[in-house]
């Protein structure tokens, strides 16, 4: 039984990251050039944006691949982007990151 209930956690986890994922997506696909700030601003912005977002869709596979479990019973989960959710929890690190 505390197998499947870990399996019921684990993909709670999973569905929680690729909402988080396709929230963060949805914000980056819509130019936002109504900043106010001067053409120079607005198009580095703008690049920045574009940017982040063929990072965001330019690999493909899962959006995390393995699990640490540190000794105080926090979980960290390794993937290829970070991704957090609308309250800043970070559901997953990117497998670069010292933490990883």
């Amino acid at each position: 039984m505390a197998a499947d209930a870990e399996l019921v956690e684990e993909q709670a986890h999973l569905d929680r990251t690729y909402a988080a994922y396709d929230a963060l997506l949805d914000v980056l696909s819509v130019s936002r050039r109504d900043r106010h700030g001067d053409i120079f601003t607005e198009e580095v912005l703008e690049q920045m944006r574009l940017e982040r977002l063929r990072a965001y869709t330019s690999a493909s596979g899962p959006l995390y691949f393995g699990r640490i479990d540190r000794d105080d019973g926090a979980r960290l989960y390794i993937g290829r982007h970070a991704v957090a959710d609308a309250h800043a929890e970070l559901l997953a690190i990117n497998w670069r990151a010292p933490a990883a």
